[in-house]
């Protein structure tokens, strides 16, 4: 299996004042797998993910209380 299917990152964009932002995979993982969302976030607030499927996942904060667009890093891997 290639890391290609294991793992798979990138970025997206959080509009100031959202609390949540929907993360699509450019590929989508194999089926019936595990996949675990790992976020970088740059600003104090909770984070987490949820709605965690084979082509992406929704990355929610706790309270969108900043006043410019946040840059989100994810990382999801496949555990079989």
């Amino acid at each position: 299996m290639s890391n290609k299917e294991v793992i798979k990152f990138g970025t997206v964009n959080l509009p100031s004042g959202n609390t949540s932002v929907v993360v699509t995979f450019p590929d989508a993982f194999p089926a019936n797998q595990t996949y675990v969302p790992i976020l970088g976030i740059q600003f104090q607030d909770s984070v987490w993910a949820d709605t965690v499927s084979r082509t992406g996942f929704t990355a929610n904060f706790g309270t969108g209380d900043f006043t410019y667009n946040q840059t989100i890093h994810w990382m999801c891997y496949m555990q079989n």
